[in-house]
C-alpha cells in the first residue's frame, strides 16, 4: 500500500484537481463522454505527458482508451485499490455495489472490495484471505465484523470451498462472484474520516519498519533513489479485455515507482529475535517491470538464491548422507522436476513447485497415501520429511514463519550489513531472497551472500544472476 512521507503528501495534495463529481454521491466522475459514474480516462503516465502516452500506445500496438484512470495532479494516473493521495479507491462495479449494500456500509464495502481486487491481481490468484488485522486496517474495528457479511449478502463475494485452495485456511478465503467480476472498473472518492484512519495506520506501519532495525532505514533511503528506464512501456504485456484489472495493476505499479509513492513495511517479530521480511512497492512490482528499474540512473542485476526455501529446510536436520544428498538435489536446479518425476506427476515446473509448497513444506501435515508428492518426498528424504512434520506440530503455520524469518536473518540482517560495510555507497533493492544491485557490484553482492549463508547454515546455495537490461 502506498506510503508517502509527509512532505510528499503535502506536495501531491497541493496539485490541482480538475475532475468532476457525480452530483448524487461522492463517486469520481472520470470523463464527460458518458453520464455513468464508472467512466474512464486515457492513460498518460510519466512526466512526458502526451509524448509518453504515444510512446506507450506505439509500443503496445493498440489503443488504450476508456480505462479507469484518475487525475494525478496535472496528469492522469491509474488507480487500483486505495490511493490516499488521490483520495479514491479503484474497484469494480461502483453503481452495482451501491445498489446492493446498505448506504452506511457503502464506503467500507468499496474499500474492502477494491483492496481485495488489488490483492488478487497482484498475487495472481482468484481468492483473498481477509484477516482481522487486514480488515481493521481498512475499515476500523467497529465495521470489521459487518463488512464481509454485507458483501456476502450483496452477492459481491463468496466463500471459497476448500477444494479451491491448497490447504485449510483461517480466516476463510473469499473470491468475487461471477456477476460482480463482470462489472466495469471505476473509482469512489473516500471520506476524510476513512483517509485519516488509513493514513494513520500506514504511517504507524512505516515507522515500525524504519525503527525495526538499522538496515531497514538504510533500505528506505535506497528505495528513494529508484527510477524507471524510459522504455518501460514496451514491457507492458498484451492483456485481453477480461484482464483489464491486471493491466491496471501493472500500470499502477509503474506509476507508484515513477512518482515515488512507496509502501514500506516489515513482518513483526512475533516471537522471533529479529524482524522479518521487508515489503515495499518494489516487492509487489511485476517481475517484467522490475527489469526496467534503475538506481541513481544505473541499470541493475538480480542476484537470486536458487531454491531458497528448499535449501533452508536442510537446516532442520543434522549433517549426514541424507543432508548431503538433499543439498546436492537442491543445488542441481532440478529439485522440483526430480521430485515430480518421483511422484509420477507430469506437470509444469511451477505447478510442481506449488504442490511441493502446499503438500510437503507448508500445508497441513498429510497422512501416508493422501498425496503422491508427500509420499515421494518422504521416500527420498525421510529425515527431512520427519523434521518438517515435527516443526508443524501443533501449528502447521509455524514452519513457514520460521523459514521466512531465517531467510530475512541471513539476507537482511547478515548479507546486507556486510555489503554496506564494504561500500556504504552501494544502493540495494530487495525482493525477499533476491538482491537487486548495480551491475558493477554483482560480485561483491554474491560474495556477501555466500558468507552470510555459510555463517548461518554451514553451506552455500547456488545463485541465479540476471542482468536487468532489456532496454
Amino acid at each position: 500500500m502506498p506510503m508517502n512521507t509527509p512532505q510528499q503528501h503535502q506536495a501531491s495534495s497541493q496539485e490541482p484537481k480538475t475532475s468532476t463529481r457525480c452530483p448524487k454521491d461522492n463517486t469520481e466522475q472520470l470523463s464527460t463522454s458518458t453520464s455513468s459514474c464508472e467512466t474512464q480516462w486515457h492513460p498518460t503516465i510519466g512526466a512526458d505527458g502526451e509524448e509518453r502516452k504515444q510512446e506507450h500506445e506505439a509500443a503496445r500496438g493498440e489503443e488504450l482508451h476508456d480505462k479507469p484512470y484518475s487525475l494525478g495532479g496535472s496528469r492522469r494516473t491509474p488507480i487500483l485499490g486505495v490511493d490516499v493521495d488521490e483520495r479514491v479507491v479503484g474497484l469494480r462495479g461502483v453503481e452495482w455495489l451501491r445498489a446492493r449494500v446498505a448506504p452506511a456500509m457503502f464506503e467500507s464495502c468499496a474499500i474492502v472490495a477494491g483492496e481485495m481486487l488489488k490483492g488478487s491481481v497482484q498475487r495472481k490468484r482468484d481468492y483473498v484471505i481477509a484477516s482481522h488485522t487486514w480488515m481493521t486496517t481498512l475499515v476500523g474495528d467497529n465495521k470489521r465484523r459487518s463488512v464481509l457479511p454485507e458483501l456476502l449478502r450483496s452477492g459481491c463475494i463468496e466463500r471459497v470451498p476448500e477444494r479451491w485452495i491448497w490447504w485449510e485456511c483461517r480466516p476463510i478465503p473469499y473470491r468475487f462472484t461471477l456477476e460482480y467480476s463482470s462489472q466495469g472498473l471505476g473509482l469512489v472518492q473516500l471520506s476524510n474520516k476513512a483517509l485519516d484512519r488509513i493514513r494513520a495506520l500506514r504511517k504507524a506501519k512505516f515507522q515500525a519498519a524504519i525503527n525495526a532495525a538499522p538496515i531497514y532505514a538504510t533500505l528506505w533511503e535506497d528505495l528513494k533513489h529508484i527510477s524507471l528506464h524510459h522504455s518501460w512501456p514496451s514491457a507492458v504485456p498484451v492483456f485481453s479485455k477480461s484482464e483489464e484489472a491486471r493491466k491496471l495493476a501493472w500500470l499502477y505499479s509503474a506509476y507508484q515507482l515513477e512518482s515515488h509513492r512507496f509502501s514500506f513495511s516489515c513482518s513483526p517479530k512475533e516471537g522471533f529475535d529479529l524482524p522479518g521480511r521487508l515489503y515495499t512497492t518494489f516487492t509487489s512490482t511485476p517481475s517484467a517491470l522490475r527489469k526496467y528499474a534503475l538506481l541513481d540512473g544505473e541499470p541493475l542485476a538480480c542476484v537470486d538464491v536458487k531454491a531458497s526455501q528448499p535449501f533452508l529446510h536442510a537446516t532442520l536436520i543434522s549433517e549426514g548422507a541424507e543432508k548431503t544428498r538433499y543439498l546436492e538435489a537442491v543445488r542441481s536446479g532440478d529439485f522440483y522436476e526430480e521430485l515430480g518425476a518421483a511422484a509420477g506427476l507430469k506437470l509444469p515446473r511451477n505447478e510442481i513447485k506449488e504442490k511441493t509448497f502446499a503438500e510437503v513444506f507448508y500445508g497441513r501435515s498429510l497422512p501416508a497415501g493422501a498425496s503422491a508428492m508427500r509420499d515421494a518426498f518422504s521416500q527420498l528424504y525421510p529425515n527431512v520429511a520427519q523434521a518438517i512434520t515435527a516443526r508443524k506440530t501443533p501449528d502447521y503455520r509455524r514452519l513457514a514463519l520460521e523459514m521466512q524469518y531465517l531467510e530475512a536473518e541471513i539476507i537482511l540482517h547478515n548479507a546486507l550489513p556486510r555489503l554496506k560495510a564494504l561500500d556504504p555507497r552501494i544502493r540495494v533493492l530487495t525482493v525477499h531472497d533476491a538482491l537487486y544491485v548495480p551491475l558493477a557490484h554483482v560480485e561483491l553482492a554474491v560474495s556477501c551472500l555466500q558468507s552470510a549463508f555459510q555463517a548461518r547454515t554451514g553451506h552455500q546455495p547456488n545463485f541465479k544472476i540476471e542482468a536487468q537490461t532489456p532496454f
